[in-house]
């Protein structure tokens, strides 16, 4: 079955079945995921997530301490999270990339960073046979775990690529700019594919973002993000995809 179609609870099981800290606790976990998908779907019920709210309590609260606490990513709760992050985000984006051909064919390599469970690293796979695909992620994490056993071809480098996918993600990384620009400059990617949440409140969403030594409010850092890669020579080209997203940038 093709990766773009794993939605089901069926699928969600398997998934937990990969892991055996997930097994023990797949009734839980499952449950959770359900509710998890219909805050993301509703925006209501958030009180009924008390293990993932007290996830994100313990983020920012550790935001507030000036010590961001990256172990939250090493929750089995952030399972749930990240399924959905696939389920609602990350699968829309890869299905519009491919019915309006955006990626070319003649491409060789492609980076997805922040793969999350991996699941949009195989379905880029399944999609573009002839490139070669990676995923790139926090290693000693769940995810890693999950994507080593889906046979994800992993990276903690970042390697030279020919495009850049990056869903959900620069939201996670307190300097994104710093690291927009390291990805230019080590991937030097002829197309970078970006879906940015730099407004939503979520486990490892950071509420200021640090540029040039100031703090920047989250609903300034997207302007810096988009000028930045103008300068760099980057243009964002119109698909006419649904509320432009993601973003697709293609080098000059």
């Amino acid at each position: 079955m093709s990766y773009l179609n794993k939605i089901t609870k069926e699928d969600l099981q398997d998934l937990f079945s990969l892991i055996p800290e997930l097994q023990k606790h797949s009734k839980e976990l499952m449950e959770k995921t359900i509710q998890t998908k219909k805050y993301y779907n509703s925006c209501n019920d958030k009180d009924k997530l008390r293990d993932l709210q007290e996830l994100e309590n313990k983020w920012y609260l550790s935001l507030k301490n000036n010590q961001p606490d990256y172990s939250v990513y090493s929750s089995k709760y952030f399972i749930c999270d990240a399924w959905c992050c696939w389920l609602i985000c990350s699968r829309k984006y890869i299905k519009a990339i491919i019915k309006n051909n955006i990626i070319p064919e003649n491409t060789k390599t492609i980076l997805d960073i922040g793969n999350g469970i991996g699941y949009s690293t195989k379905a880029i796979e399944e999609a573009y046979p002839n490139a070669e695909v990676l995923g790139y992620n926090l290693k000693d994490t769940l995810q890693w775990q999950i994507c080593n056993k889906i046979n994800c071809k992993m990276t903690d480098e970042l390697i030279k690529a020919d495009v850049v996918f990056c869903s959900e993600y620069f939201e996670h990384i307190e300097e994104p700019i710093k690291h927009l620009l390291e990805i230019i400059n080590k991937c030097n990617p002829q197309m970078l594919i970006i879906a940015n949440s730099f407004n939503s409140t979520s486990v490892g969403h950071f509420l200021h973002f640090k540029y040039n030594n100031e703090l920047i409010p989250r609903n300034k850092i997207g302007k810096i993000f988009n000028n930045t890669l103008r300068a760099n020579n980057y243009t964002m080209e119109k698909y006419g995809l649904w509320n432009n997203r993601p973003n697709i940038w293609v080098k000059n």
